[in-house]
């Protein structure tokens, strides 16, 4: 008992939430609305009484061949009724998809909008993905039944009551009885809708396993690959496998759902009858006329449909407010970790590095329980330095980087821009400081306009601009040979799209991270997808363009490194060395054992040839 008021009251908070959402979104409609429902729930009861005047008017006519006055004025007005019940409904559909337009827009800038700005270390976590798929899935519908839902309640409930009344005129015991089983469909249907949603959560991440297979065998990036290992029938296997138990599981409570319903219907159509036996006998008793009993059947079977309906609509909003909850949840999910507003952050540009970036002992673990990735980590950047990050595959460099950015603010320790420590620091305020490209940089499938101004979207109209850092990023040369240059559109994905190589692709990352004016520039395996004269002049003009700036390089080719002020050599989540390269060799150390490895292939190569 206490459970359900729990959760009676969680769904009433619930809904005073949403319509605080969304309230200011669809207020016409939704008073509109309310006055289209209100109308359309007396309709049916003025029907009926219509019907049975006209049914006893045309009783006298067929037996005592009374003026058919009467009885042409109830059908006329009948059919008046029936106009306007479809004018309603035809009112209410227009009304409904005005208002299905605003909520989906809403709902879905809103879900995008917060997804953008979730930190990034939740895309890390499975169950993220769980719930962002759940509060991406029919959301904009849900919304809008939360909004129809209670006027449907509302409805059904005003033409019940005067259904109801009509009927207790010819005796009370039809109205109790009424009353009675209306109250099992409402709790089979709220117990299938609480089952329903609980089976939707379970299978979440099956749904998106299946997706991912499905992606996989659809997909233009996995189709070279899977073709060459010839992995299309396991992938088909393993679909199979997982989508026999996805659709096992639905199918186990579509079985449930079936018995139940039925049951039910069996029932009410049993209840029905004995009511409608009643009727007959009390008639029989009570000289009622052949318009009374029609009426009086037509109301039991307009009641039937209304209690179903009437469930439905209850127990839909039980399940949608569940849902809605969640979407709630997900809307007011923190952005970040809290900023101490009252810290005084520093605002001028050249502030921000202030006295260079100071990291003290950082510690950093994706779950509580695992290893760290980021082991008591110490160093200091001075303003202007080149600074190289190197070491093995899964020696934490990348992470270190995000821990940089902002990216990831769990961290144990300190990370100090300046004389302010990092979680005191907005995390737009240090991306409109930073430059960079990814080791998985974005490959935006629009116009190379866009796709280098990204870089700084305040930017976006200035050409010069944009000729200025594909000149940088070394991208120029391929663009000016497309025949509409900047307006190129890019990729395969849409119609006349120009696709290009993987080296030209990094070539337009670059020139994105060059378009920004930043005191800080990271650099992720920048020349990754990048030929030998490619790597060469790219590092040529880093170096040249990257003067008096921050710079933070991760690489696996050591010769990028003989330029840097400061090296920081990783392996296992701890920096094992650090020095500029002549000291770092001079330790003949981790450093210097790969240096020596790489040169010395460099030398075998040439032997070789």
């Amino acid at each position: 008992m206490i459970s359900s008021f729990s959760k009676t009251i969680l769904i009433l908070k619930t809904s005073i939430r949403f319509i605080a959402y969304y309230w200011s979104v669809v207020r016409v409609e939704i008073i509109f609305s309310i006055c289209l429902k209100i109308i359309h729930a007396l309709i049916p009861s003025i029907q009926l009484i219509i019907t049975k005047k006209m049914v006893d008017s045309i009783s006298e006519i067929f037996q005592h061949r009374e003026n058919l006055d009467y009885a042409m004025q109830y059908l006329a007005i009948q059919t008046l009724l029936l106009i306007i019940g479809h004018v309603l409904i035809s009112l209410e559909r227009i009304n409904n998809i005005k208002m299905q337009n605003k909520i989906t827009f809403v709902t879905e800038e809103r879900i995008i909008t917060k997804t953008s700005s979730i930190p990034i270390m939740h895309y890390e976590k499975s169950d993220f993905y769980d719930q962002l798929l759940r509060v991406s899935s029919g959301q904009s519908q849900r919304v809008v039944e939360m909004f129809n839902g209670p006027l449907i309640v509302l409805q059904n409930i005003l033409t019940l009551s005067t259904l109801i009344g009509i009927i207790s005129t010819i005796h009370w015991l039809t109205s109790i009885s009424i009353i009675l089983f209306a109250f099992l469909p409402l709790v089979i249907n709220i117990k299938i809708s609480k089952l329903n949603h609980n089976l939707n959560r379970e299978t979440t991440q099956l749904s998106r396993l299946i997706n991912y297979f499905l992606n996989l065998l659809k997909g233009r990036e996995s189709a070279k690959e899977i073709r060459v290992f010839q992995l299309q029938d396991y992938l088909i296997n393993r679909w199979k496998i997982v989508y026999q138990k996805y659709t096992n599981r639905k199918f186990s409570f579509d079985i449930y759902n079936s018995y139940f319903r039925t049951g039910l219907e069996v029932l009410t159509a049993v209840l029905i009858a004995l009511n409608l036996g009643f009727i007959i006998w009390i008639g029989a008793k009570s000289n009622l006329t052949i318009g009374d009993y029609t009426a009086i059947s037509q109301a039991f079977i307009s009641i039937q449909g209304i209690l179903v309906t009437l469930s439905y609509s209850i127990s839909s909003l039980y399940a949608n407010s569940l849902s809605i909850q969640e979407l709630i949840q997900f809307l007011e999910f923190s952005d970040e970790l809290a900023v101490d507003n009252n810290t005084n952050i520093k605002t001028d540009e050249n502030d921000l590095i202030g006295n260079g970036i100071f990291v003290d002992n950082l510690n950093f673990y994706y779950d509580k329980n695992g290893p760290p990735i980021l082991d008591h980590i110490s160093f200091r950047i001075h303003p202007g330095e080149k600074v190289a990050i190197v070491g093995d595959n899964g020696a934490g460099k990348s992470t270190l980087v995000k821990c940089l950015l902002g990216f990831y603010r769990t961290y144990n320790g300190n990370i100090y821009y300046g004389e302010t420590e990092l979680r005191n620091i907005p995390s737009s305020k240090i991306f409109n400081h930073v430059s960079t490209v990814f080791q998985d940089f974005c490959k935006y499938e629009l116009t190379v306009n866009e796709n280098i101004a990204f870089g700084d979207v305040r930017h976006i109209d200035d050409k010069n601009k944009i000729i200025d850092a594909s000149i940088k990023g070394d991208s120029f040369s391929f663009i000016n040979q497309f025949p509409i240059k900047y307006d190129t559109q890019l990729g395969r994905s849409f119609n006349g799209g120009t696709e290009l190589s993987g080296g030209q692709w990094q070539k337009m990352a670059i020139s994105r991270a060059f378009f920004r004016s930043s005191k800080i520039i990271i650099l992720d395996e920048p020349a990754a997808s990048l030929d030998p004269f490619a790597e060469a002049s790219l590092y040529k003009k880093f170096t040249e363009l990257s003067n008096g700036k921050t710079t933070i390089i991760i690489s696996h080719r050591l010769s990028s490194c003989i330029n840097a002020d400061l090296i920081l050599v990783m392996k296992q989540g701890k920096i094992v060395e650090q020095g500029s390269h002549k000291e770092l060799l001079s330790l003949d150390g981790y450093y210097a054992k790969m240096f020596n490895l790489q040169a010395k292939n460099y030398h075998s190569a040439d032997t070789v040839c």
